[in-house]
């Protein structure tokens, strides 16, 4: 069987005369060589957009899969959150067991000028502050699988939570959570 042509390389050949590594990289990068590694500050910089000094640098990068829009680079198996990689290269260090916030509330913001050091409390605050009743309850919240009026039916209802749970197209846990009171807390009945 024939061998891998790449230099040093004593893989079987699999393709065109190369073995799948050495086939994969010259089609992806035309050359047997492994690209260099980008440093996290240029993987970072890479992915800003920056319109003008005073408004929000925009993260054009991938996101948490959350939905929220906060930035995600991902270097050497790890992961870290845009912003928090800005403040660190751009402000200074982080005290420990802080989060960093957002003046402006939009996550993907990574300008240093919008960003803060806070706590939980912090947030928590800010978040009242500027959007008041911003937690959605019920059929509000994105992901919700059930009607209000279904939690009202479910919660009377004395059948088992695997019949509820076919009937509903949901789960047996999902059920039991309604019937508890785990979920769906706002609704009284």
């Amino acid at each position: 069987m024939a061998t891998c042509k790449a230099p040093n390389c004593h893989q079987s050949a699999k393709n065109a005369g190369l073995c799948w590594a050495h086939y994969d990289r010259i089609r992806k990068h035309g050359s047997y060589d492994l690209p260099a590694k980008k440093s996290l500050f240029v993987q970072f910089a890479e992915s800003v957009e920056v319109d003008e000094p005073d408004k929000c640098w925009l993260w054009t990068g991938n996101t948490l899969k959350t939905g929220l829009g906060y930035g995600r680079v991902n270097s050497n198996r790890k992961s870290y959150l845009a912003h928090r990689l800005s403040y660190e290269f751009l402000v200074g260090e982080i005290p420990q067991g802080m989060l960093v916030l957002h003046h402006c509330d939009n996550a993907k913001c990574v300008n240093p000028h919008h960003l803060y050091a806070g706590n939980h409390q912090n947030n928590a605050v800010d978040r009242a502050t500027r959007k008041p009743n911003s937690f959605a309850a019920g059929e509000k919240a994105g992901a919700s699988k059930l009607t209000e009026e279904q939690v009202i039916s479910i919660r009377q209802d004395d059948r088992s939570c695997y019949a509820l749970a076919k009937q509903y197209g949901v789960s047996p846990g999902l059920i039991s959570m309604v019937k508890n009171r785990k979920v769906w807390k706002h609704l009284g009945a």
